[in-house]
């Protein structure tokens, strides 16, 4: 019966590829002649044959000369199906050989040795390493010792369930599918089957494997896997991982996207759900901090299932304890606050530590350390109003009784006395000059006109701004700010959008409902917004704070804004959303940030605070810190990002400017790079001192970089041999990226298997993965095109009907 297939194919010039059950057929011409001509071209050969064998065969029998008529109509008939180019097209449904793509994590997490106490888990383990069968489920007994399941590494939990023979996952999947392994991080890597025995006989595949890189990117990966083998056929992709995620696209994004490619996540979640374990989360303080003034260290931590019980939380300045607390642990995410009082001028290493326990996941992730940097100078504030309006008021007596501000004051229309008075803060005249300008750390325009300003004096402000890294804030009027600032060389700076025209004779009116500003969730993550250090306690001490009265009726804010509160009401919406009231935009090295409304000054009546203060102060803190971080007026020196691990490279920015603040030209720039390591280093590194270049960034003048890879953890500063005061700070840690979750995220994996169409595997019910996804085997339905005017079995009819015709006419005596 096969030789009979053969041969059937072969005379339809069907390849033995295509087969499946045939469900459909259509004739198809490639280059159709016409109806009509068709028609009149089969009329005339036809009738010519007719009349040829009719007047010219008389001698042979009608019914010889009708089968030699009907035989030569069949050639032509034939060669006029030939010219048309006949395509038989056969609908093929049946099953093709797709591929299974296999995922790896091997990023550091992969190495965390899981504390298992619960039966459950230690069941799991030991169904992993095949000591336990994987049918009889969690409800089994333990057979042996089960210290020997307590503590095994997440890596080791992937490379005993691949080489499992009671599982047999991979050799199971191999015969349904073509299997592709990659191995994931913050990288994709794409390797050979880990089970494939080598020609030399032994296989370390499988404990070659190691798990290095301090980032997760678990959405990039799926992506990224996708994306190299788009087009293939595929069957989904199973991931062996814990489920963490630390930066790069959204997973639930990169979920959605692989099911609407048809390509569903399977997920076999390593590790367990709730590991005893102590995490300091974040440690969050000023990077800049003025000698003999407090500092408030705000650390957020969790305690996972350790509710109930007690710890010590400790502040720690360069190795020295500044201040403890005991804390008690929730089971959830807390905050404490710990204080110190810096008396020397320098920089420090400030670290949050909890102490750790014998019986927890991870001791690596117990501490955080930040930076900080202590100074002696005071912030330089130009405070420039029209009117002496309420929220001027109150905002020049705080501003004034800040010992760490050095405040100027121009009040339009004032009296010249004012200024000449001893100790007076106010100024005759706003300072129009470029070099009095750039001696400010902050600006704070209110409802100043701009002609007052006038535009070289802001053109100046703009490179204020961006070349120099100032804090502009811009506190919104009835009459002049933003609405007539349009036009002008600020309007760039300016955070929000606003219509042209806008006449300000209805815009100062009060409203006759109070309005309670909604802090955003960009609000709730940005330092200058935290009055309360809890994120919950936050949003509701914002809630609670002394309604305001007025906001001013912008559009909308600049799509590079960060939209920091928000009027809540709907009908003073526009449609674009919500009024924005506080808007931060970053502008080159500095930014601006707009406050839309005058009514802060309300905020001063809460009992038990002063949130009016406690605002501007860190307002003022945030605006300056670019200034603060550099104590030159020339040079202007950024790294690229806030956080390092050891093997990053740090990348260094610098806006380097010559006396008169032109541009920087020279070809090179040299530095001094330092490295200091951490004051309670395990590993005692020596300090160390080497020279680096920054070379030209672009094709601008005075624009430089330079990068260098901080081998190991510590405080590395970099200073310009021409301009010592020039310097910037990068803290290196360990990599703890992976360490601040240490529960195996089962919820995030269950999302995104049900969002792309997967399941979610544990190591019991693993072994079912290959029957499943069989199950979901698609028919596929396919076109086979037989081109019919070119198979053989079309021309052995062509020819069979020419040979017949022949050997006829010779029997007849016809020529």
């Amino acid at each position: 019966m096969d030789i009979v297939n053969k041969v059937i194919a072969f005379l339809l010039g069907l390849s033995s590829a295509q087969s499946g059950d045939l469900s459909g057929a259509e004739l198809i011409l490639r280059s159709p002649l016409g109806d009509w001509t068709l028609i009149f071209l089969s009329i005339f050969l036809f009738g010519g044959v007719i009349w040829l064998y009719r007047y010219t065969a008389r001698k042979i029998s009608k019914g010889r000369r009708i089968f030699l008529i009907l035989l030569r109509i069949g050639v032509i008939a034939a060669m006029l199906l030939l010219i048309q180019r006949p395509v038989l097209q056969l609908t093929v449904e049946g099953t093709i050989r797709r591929t299974l793509l296999i995922g790896l994590d091997t990023s550091s997490s992969s190495n965390i040795a899981d504390v298992r106490q619960r039966q459950e888990d230690l069941v799991r383990a030991a169904i992993a390493k095949g000591d336990l069968p994987a049918d009889r489920g969690l409800k089994q007994g333990l057979t042996g010792n089960a210290d020997q399941y307590s503590s095994v590494p997440r890596l080791d939990i992937m490379r005993a369930v691949l080489g499992n023979t009671d599982i047999d996952l991979i050799p199971r999947l191999n015969d349904k599918f073509d299997l592709v392994f990659f191995t994931f991080n913050e990288e994709v890597s794409e390797i050979s089957n880990p089970l494939e025995v080598p020609e030399s006989g032994e296989n370390k595949k499988l404990t070659d494997l190691t798990a290095t890189s301090p980032r997760t990117q678990l959405g990039n990966a799926v992506r990224e896997i996708l994306d190299r083998k788009r087009g293939q056929p595929l069957a989904g992709m199973l991931l062996l991982t814990d489920g963490a995620s630390n930066g790069g696209m959204p997973p639930m994004a990169a979920a959605t996207q692989a099911g609407q490619d048809k390509a569903p996540l399977y997920f076999f979640g390593v590790g367990i759900t709730e590991p005893l374990d102590i995490v300091v989360n974040n440690l969050y303080m000023p990077e800049v901090v003025t000698v003999e003034d407090e500092v408030n260290a705000t650390i957020r931590f969790r305690g996972q299932g350790l509710a109930g019980q007690r710890a010590n939380l400790t502040l720690f300045v360069d190795g020295q304890i500044v201040d403890s607390e005991s804390v008690t642990f929730t089971g959830n995410e807390q905050t404490a606050t710990l204080s110190f009082l810096p008396t020397v001028v320098g920089e420090y290493t400030v670290e949050a530590r909890i102490d750790p326990r014998s019986d927890e996941t991870s001791q690596e992730n117990n501490s955080r350390k930040q930076r900080i940097r202590v100074i002696d100078s005071k912030i330089n504030v130009l405070l420039a109003e029209n009117t002496p309006r309420w929220e001027f008021r109150y905002l020049e007596a705080a501003l004034g009784r800040d010992r760490r501000i050095e405040l100027n004051v121009f009040l339009n229309g004032a009296s010249p006395a004012m200024a000449e008075g001893e100790g007076s803060h106010y100024i005759k005249d706003f300072p129009r000059e470029r070099e009095k300008l750039f001696e400010y750390d902050i600006i704070i325009l209110g409802d100043l006109p701009p002609e007052l300003i006038g535009k070289p004096a802001m053109e100046a402000m703009v490179d204020w701004v961006s070349q120099f890294g100032g804090g502009l804030i811009l506190l919104a009027g009835r009459e002049n700010m933003p609405w007539k600032y349009l036009q002008s060389p600020l309007a760039d700076l300016i955070p929000v959008e606003f219509q042209s025209g806008v006449t300000t004779s209805g815009i100062g009116n009060y409203y006759d409902q109070p309005v309670n500003l909604e802090i955003t969730p960009a609000g709730s993550r940005n330092p200058m917004m935290q009055l309360e250090p809890d994120p919950e306690e936050n949003a509701e001490y914002w809630q609670a704070l002394p309604p305001i009265y007025w906001v001013a009726p912008v559009t909308q804010a600049k799509a590079t804004t960060e939209v920091l509160a928000v009027d809540p009401s709907l009908l003073r919406a526009t449609r674009f959303g919500k009024l924005p009231v506080i808007a931060l935009q970053g502008f080159g090295l500095g930014s601006c940030l707009y406050l839309g409304t005058d009514n802060f000054w309300r905020w001063r009546a809460l009992r038990g605070g002063n949130p009016y203060w406690n605002f501007w102060s860190q307002v003022v803190q945030r605006m300056a810190l670019s200034r603060l971080l550099t104590s030159s007026s020339l040079s202007q020196l950024n790294v690229e990002r806030n956080d390092y691990v050891a093997g990053d490279r740090v990348k260094v920015f610098g806006r380097l400017f010559k006396p008169g603040y032109r541009p920087y030209t020279e070809e090179s720039v040299p530095a001094t790079l330092r490295y200091e390591p951490l004051a309670d280093a395990e590993i005692a590194d020596q300090p160390s001192t080497s020279q680096v270049i920054l070379q030209p960034a672009s094709e601008q003048e005075g624009f430089y970089e330079v990068s260098f890879l901080a081998a190991r953890p510590g405080s590395y500063s970099l200073t310009l041999d021409h301009d010592p005061s020039a310097k910037v700070d990068a803290l290196v840690t360990d990599a703890q990226f992976e360490l601040g979750e240490t529960a195996m995220n089962a919820s995030l994996m269950k999302k995104m298997a049900d969002a792309s169409g997967g399941r979610f595997f544990r190591e019991e019910d693993l072994a079912g993965l290959p029957d499943i996804l069989d199950a979901e085997s698609e028919t596929v339905e396919s076109h086979v095109d037989l081109d019919i005017w070119s198979s053989p079995l079309f021309f052995i009819i062509l020819i069979g009907l020419m040979t017949t015709e022949w050997i006829i006419r010779k029997l007849s005596g016809l020529k």
